[in-house]
């Protein structure tokens, strides 16, 4: 059973500042993936700085999932009392197998999680999944927590 609820609450701001000259589309998907909301390059000017402060005062509604005895709230994934960190795309995937229930959930649903055009030639979510058991190992899980069936698709064994 997967359930939803609702909770309020600060939502911290992640900043990365690339000197000018750095900058790359690499550099910048990079910290996209760790899960910086902001970049600058150069120096911010008082403007950005002010954006940002107003930011880091609003809060967010976060959601938290659970599903057995893991918990999936916001960018934490928890399991009893451990818990890691995810980026923003695994807390998105991981809460789409969350919901599927065990069931298999197509790579091509997965790829529109995501953004990605269904015929796009990509192994993104196949890397994104590997990073996802990685973190699954450090709470205590085997490596075919997330098995993949390679018609029907990927689904959550715990």
């Amino acid at each position: 059973m997967v359930a939803i609820e609702k909770k309020k609450v600060p939502t911290p701001v992640l900043l990365a500042r690339i000197p000018e000259g750095e900058f790359t589309n690499d550099r910048l998907e990079a910290l996209l993936d760790l899960g910086f909301d902001w970049y600058v390059i150069g120096t911010p000017s008082a403007s950005l700085v002010e954006k940002i402060c107003a930011r880091i005062t609003k809060s967010t509604v976060v959601e938290s999932c659970r599903y057995g005895r893991l918990k999936l709230q916001g960018q934490m994934f928890y399991r009893d009392e451990k818990s890691v960190k995810l980026t923003d795309k695994e807390s998105r995937l991981l809460r789409t197998l969350f919901e599927a229930k065990g069931e298999p959930v197509p790579r091509a649903h997965l790829m529109r999680v995501h953004g990605y055009k269904i015929d796009a030639n990509t192994h993104t979510i196949e890397s994104h999944l590997t990073r996802l058991r990685k973190k699954f190992r450090l709470l205590g899980f085997g490596e075919e927590v997330i098995s993949h069936a390679s018609k029907e698709g990927y689904n959550l064994k715990v």
